[in-house]
């Protein structure tokens, strides 16, 4: 039995993992789709192989698929499909030969698209547990924004509601690439008192993006 997160990128799926595998005192195998997949037949089922076996040797363990939709999407025809079999298969003959519990493994999953998920990874025994990670609502915007700014020098007249207010829509990372384009907007300035974050800064910061996905 495992758990799917599954949610917008940079909602914090990753970095609730590894939150669960620490609180747990679980050895964390972050295992990124496109990073195992090899143009070899057969080594990239062997490569998934062998971390299960590594995982149950080092349990307690938390196994995380990050977008695991690089491996374990719909099945079907072609070349790709066919690779795409291939895997899904040794996942679902791993999910269900490991008895997960007895091993001391918790399998994970992210996905920023469960539709592609081919279903038989979402059956009962397997990804039974799926858990959706919204983007931040206001309340949540301007938590996350008080939460980074600790890591940051910024300016009394920086307001984490007007912030929160201008950033609807976005997810938390995309909150944090905000603050780092101030910093550097801040630092480019060279001011003669600080370096600290302005509000400024952080309006022209927006606005840079902003522009950045028009294009």
């Amino acid at each position: 039995m495992g758990a799917i997160f599954y949610g917008e990128p940079g909602t914090g799926k990753t970095h609730f993992a590894r939150i669960l595998a620490a609180e747990t005192d679980a050895t964390f195998y972050r295992i990124r789709g496109p990073e195992i997949v090899t143009k070899w037949v057969g080594e990239t089922e062997e490569i998934i192989r062998g971390l299960f076996e590594d995982a149950a040797d080092n349990s307690p363990s938390i196994m995380f698929f990050d977008e695991l939709d690089s491996l374990g999407s719909e099945r079907g025809g072609g070349a790709n499909q066919q690779f795409g079999n291939r895997v899904v298969a040794q996942l679902l003959s791993l999910m269900d030969g490991f008895d997960q519990s007895d091993e001391g493994i918790l399998v994970i999953a992210s996905t920023n698209r469960l539709d592609d998920i081919d279903d038989a990874l979402l059956r009962s025994g397997r990804f039974d547990w799926k858990i959706k990670f919204p983007l931040p609502d206001y309340e949540g915007r301007v938590e996350i924004f008080d939460s980074l700014i600790n890591n940051y020098e910024v300016s009394q007249d920086v307001d984490s509601q007007q912030i929160a207010r201008i950033t609807e829509g976005w997810s938390g990372a995309e909150i944090d690439g905000l603050l780092d384009e101030a910093g550097l907007i801040a630092v480019d300035k060279n001011r003669r008192d600080s370096n600290e974050i302005r509000l400024v800064d952080i309006l022209e910061s927006y606005e840079r993006i902003a522009v950045r996905e028009e294009r």
